[in-house]
């Protein structure tokens, strides 16, 4: 059920270090019968490159040398899941993130794939 105990609940999940996964991405992912050898090592090289920092209101991301900083805003959420609205230079993106354990996941791309990011110790 939504409310903004859930809301704030999700915000405490959230605040911390994220990186991603790339056995567990890699080990989800649903790629094409047919796919090149070439095209599977380029995604595995794009998974385990991407950090997210959380705090209350902000999200600093890295992927290799790129830096990002957004501000962000939980919209909705329950125990299992958040909507997350992230906005950056006048424009928002909004993601649906799936809590699992000690690994948050996202849906990427159009077929249903998921990249997952595991908790850093802080």
């Amino acid at each position: 059920m939504h409310s903004n105990k859930a809301i704030a609940a999700a915000r405490r999940k959230l605040v911390g270090t994220w990186r991603s996964d790339r056995a567990r991405s890699m080990e989800n992912w649903v790629f094409p019968k047919r796919i090149a050898a070439k095209k599977l090592r380029f995604f595995e090289s794009i998974f385990g490159n991407s950090t997210w920092r959380f705090t209350l209101t902000s999200c600093s991301s890295t992927f290799k040398k790129l830096k990002f900083k957004e501000r962000y805003k939980i919209i909705w959420a329950n125990e299992d899941s958040a909507v997350v609205v992230f906005t950056a230079k006048g424009k928002e993106i909004c993601h649906h993130l799936f809590f699992e354990g000690k690994h948050f996941y996202m849906s990427i791309g159009r077929a249903g794939n998921a990249e997952y990011f595991k908790k850093l110790r802080t």
